[in-house]
């Protein structure tokens, strides 16, 4: 894990409160709520807040600068905003994966002072990350000579590969790149039907470009060369482009196609719940409810780049619906009361650092935020830090917990919990209650409490990806108590490793979470 800057960011450990965390920096309450977007003063162990007054990236060592990833951010999203590739911060930061944390520290961009001079051989050993276009810059060549000096028959690279230069032409420093000469200039033609020239990577069309067109490559960025085509400047897919092997030719002027006229269009959402992306299979911004109306900016494979509201984002294609008339959950009114298992004293099944108590709460919480963006009103049993009662004791205060579904008139009441055996048990499980053999009572709404069950756990097992240890009838007490359709699921097993670190990944929070939600939302759908 990359280190925290100390000053910066603060890890929150067992027994802080937002005002002792307060108190530890010198800073109210209310900042720390502003800096880090807290609703109230509810936090949880392992959360990182930001402890002073954001600014812009910071600086380093001399040459060095740096970045603290901020909540909702994606490496994507940080490299756009600075100016570099997502391909380059994972090498200046020797990342395997393109994940990030809130609170870690990422070398944005390093003086080169020393920049890599041919050796007497003239040869260069290809990175990761770098493409002809790139060494050709760096070494003020051009790419068909490039191409020509080594027999390639196309522009692919591999990592490792030894490149022959013939030049004694210092080599420009990449972090201060020069404008290429006219000479130096490379084109490419395309090589689909048809190429859509975009705004940004992933971003709108401005205008299509036909088979054979001929561009000028400006940059290459992780899969998407900038081009000029015609008076148009935009991004382009690298797939679909072919590089012109005499790179000195000057290219006729294109005659583009003029851009089409604008149409605003439409779609609805025909699934349950819709993720919103930050890209393709990217993370998630929001979850669209079923029957939403959203604007269709452009399409890529099977993904549509869509505005919902504020915010926008990708979508999976299959989930959208020209027809206006498609099914629509009326969410208007319905109130689902969550219940993040144990709390204050009852800690819950605990593993070394890990409370049940507090990622109950954490998966309650995001759920909370998933289902009213779908329109619902959401109550929760608990604070962050305390239990249903001021004075914990084990039956009253589960009490607590079936009088708030009558207190808040709830339509649905769902119980999160996470599960603990000996070594090796894993898995998630749900359960209603059908049955009155422990003393008598039973559920109000068996029928509906079943569906509930199975409808939920059907939408969030697959996110936790583990074993399915499947749907059960029993008389747990909030279930057996409860006047209004409830069910309690255990999400996985915190005694188990395997479980616990998906558990505890902000991600598989998200996607459970949303899973929860999705779950809750088709439920209303089945018995409406």
């Amino acid at each position: 894990m990359a280190s925290v800057h100390a000053e910066t960011v603060h890890t929150v450990k067992k027994g802080e409160t937002l005002f002792s965390v307060s108190q530890k920096y010198d800073v109210q309450e209310w900042q720390l709520r502003s800096w880090n977007n807290l609703k109230d003063n509810n936090i949880y162990i392992g959360e990182v807040l930001k402890v002073s007054k954001p600014d812009s990236n910071s600086k380093g060592i001399t040459g060095i600068q740096t970045y603290y990833v901020k909540k909702g951010d994606t490496l994507w999203s940080i490299a756009s905003s600075n100016k570099t590739t997502v391909q380059q911060l994972m090498n200046l930061n020797q990342m395997s994966s393109s994940t990030v944390f809130v609170g870690q520290k990422l070398i944005i961009s390093q003086t080169n002072t020393s920049p890599t001079t041919p050796s007497s051989s003239q040869s260069y050993t290809v990175k990761a990350g770098d493409t002809l276009f790139s060494i050709s810059r760096t070494f003020n060549v051009s790419v068909s000579n490039i191409m020509t000096w080594n027999n390639l028959k196309s522009s692919a690279l591999y990592v490792g590969q030894t490149l022959s230069l013939n030049t004694s032409t210092t080599p420009t420093n990449p972090a201060t790149p020069t404008t290429p000469t006219t000479t130096n200039k490379v084109y490419a033609t395309v090589a689909a039907s048809s190429l859509n020239l975009r705004t940004s990577p992933n971003g709108s069309v401005i205008t299509t470009m036909p088979s054979g067109a001929k561009v000028e490559i400006i940059s290459t960025s992780n899969g998407w060369n900038q081009v000029k085509y015609g008076n148009y400047t935009g991004w382009a897919s690298i797939s679909y482009l072919k590089l012109v092997i005499n790179g000195d030719t000057t290219p006729s002027t294109p005659s583009p196609t003029p851009p089409p006229t604008t149409t605003v269009k439409y779609a609805y959402v025909s699934a349950s719940a819709l993720n919103l992306r930050t890209s393709p299979n990217g993370s998630v911004i929001t979850t669209i409810p079923n029957g939403a109306k959203v604007q269709v900016l452009s399409t890529s494979g099977n993904w549509t780049n869509v505005k919902y509201g504020s915010n926008t984002g990708w979508v999976s294609s299959d989930y959208l619906n020209d027809n206006i008339d498609s099914p629509f959950n009326n969410t208007s009114g319905k109130v689902v009361l969550l219940d993040p298992g144990h709390g204050g004293a009852d800690a819950g099944a605990v593993n070394g650092s890990y409370y049940e108590k507090n990622l109950t709460y954490a998966l309650a919480s995001k759920t909370k935020q998933y289902l009213e963006n779908m329109g619902y009103r959401v109550y929760v049993t608990r604070t962050s830090s305390g239990s249903c009662l001021p004075v914990y004791t084990l039956t009253p205060d589960l009490q607590c917990r079936v009088d708030k579904a009558k207190t808040y008139d709830a339509d649905a009441f769902v119980s999160i919990h996470i599960n603990a055996a000996v070594p090796g048990a894993i898995g998630t499980e749900s359960y209603y209650n059908a049955n009155s053999s422990y003393d008598g009572s039973m559920n109000k709404q068996p029928s509906n409490s079943k569906v509930l069950a199975q409808t939920v756990h059907s939408y969030f097992q697959p996110q936790m990806g583990s074993t399915d240890r499947g749907v059960h009838d029993s008389s747990l007490y909030v279930l057996r108590k409860n006047t209004v359709p409830a069910t309690l699921i255990e999400i996985g097993f915190i005694s188990d490793y395997r479980d616990l670190n998906k558990m505890i990944d902000n991600t598989y929070q998200n996607n459970i979470s949303n899973g929860i939600a999705r779950g809750i939302n088709a439920y209303f759908g089945k018995i409406n």
